[in-house]
Order: C-alpha cells, then structure tokens, then sequence
C-alpha cells in the first residue's frame, strides 16, 4: 500500500515568503508541526491508501482528465485559520483561484479522494497557543499578508511515507499542463 496526493508545488521565490511568515508565527508563541520549506504544496486531492498496482490507474486517470487543462496563475492572500479564529487547529494561507478551484473539482471528481475548492497551504498544525495576546498580534499583523502569485505549468501525483520526524514526500509523476491557454479548454 502507497499513501498518495495530488498537488502543486511552491515555486523557491514564494517558498522563502511562507518561511519568514512562518517565523513570524513561531515568535508569536504557537507551538505546533510546522510545514518544512521542501514540502510546501496546495493540495489538489488526498487519495490516501491504494494497492501498488491502484497508482498506474491513477496515472492514467490523471492523464485522460488533464489533456484538456491549461496552465494558471494563483494568489497567495490572507491567513486562513482552520476551523475559525476562536478555536485555531491549522493555519495557513488563503490560495485563490478560479481556475484551479475548476481544476481541483475536475480532478478530485475523476480519481476520487478528500478535496475542496478553497484551498490554502499550510504553515503549521496548532498544538498549543503559548501566548495569546502574541498570537492576536500576529493574526492582526497578518490576516491580509500577501505573499504574491505564481503560476502553474504542472501537478504531481505525489508518496507520502509518514514518519516520527514528518513525512516525506516523493513525486511519482508531474503531469505538464498546456502552455499556450489557460485553464480548461474542449
């Protein structure tokens, strides 16, 4: 059995932004897992545990549903705090998109699995709040934080081996998608 998602990865320019707002949270007094710099992504679907011969079904399925898909820009705006600003268990940054809110209801409907439309990338898994006038500071500080946009030429389906220490992510297969259009075309 293999642990599998699909997703976008984060382009090294906007990967070192999400590291320093994730600074920024550590001083604030979260103690939580934080996301390492290398495994940062939007998730497009979680397809979870599948049989070794389930992952060419998957390919395949990702291949016949993309064909069609042309590349797109995201945003990154905003702190998305899971479940509400109240009870904080996960925090992140808002992702926002039209096309791939498409695009991830395309793939999720095809190869199944846990997805949604409004996606985020996580910065960290919340454990505890140490200080929260700190915290406050920092959600004030940053719930409009933007940390640009970036464009998506490509999705991988992506192993996940989870670990004592995180997990480790390893691409199976990165799917290109059409260069010359944006977002879905028939």
């Amino acid at each position: 059995m293999v642990r599998l998602f699909v997703c976008i990865w984060i382009p090294d320019d906007i990967v070192s932004k999400i590291e320093n707002l994730q600074k920024k949270l550590v001083k604030s007094g979260v103690i939580g897992k934080y996301v390492e710099k290398n495994n940062f992504h939007v998730t497009v679907t979680f397809i979870g545990e599948v049989h070794e011969d389930g992952v060419k079904i998957i390919k395949n399925k990702l291949d016949s549903c993309l064909g069609n898909w042309g590349e797109c820009d995201v945003i990154l705006s905003g702190l998305k705090l899971i479940p509400n600003k109240n009870y904080v268990r996960v925090i992140g940054i808002n992702v926002i998109s039209e096309d791939l809110k498409k695009l991830i209801k395309t793939v999720g409907g095809v190869v199944g699995g846990s997805f949604y439309e409004d996606q985020k990338i996580t910065l960290c898994r919340v454990k505890k709040i140490n200080n929260k006038v700190q915290f406050q500071k920092f959600v004030n500080d940053n719930i409009n934080v933007n940390l640009g946009d970036f464009h998506v030429n490509s999705i991988s389906l992506v192993k996940s081996t989870l670990t004592r220490k995180g997990p480790i992510y390893e691409n199976i297969f990165t799917f290109g998608l059409k260069s010359d259009e944006r977002g879905f075309s028939n």
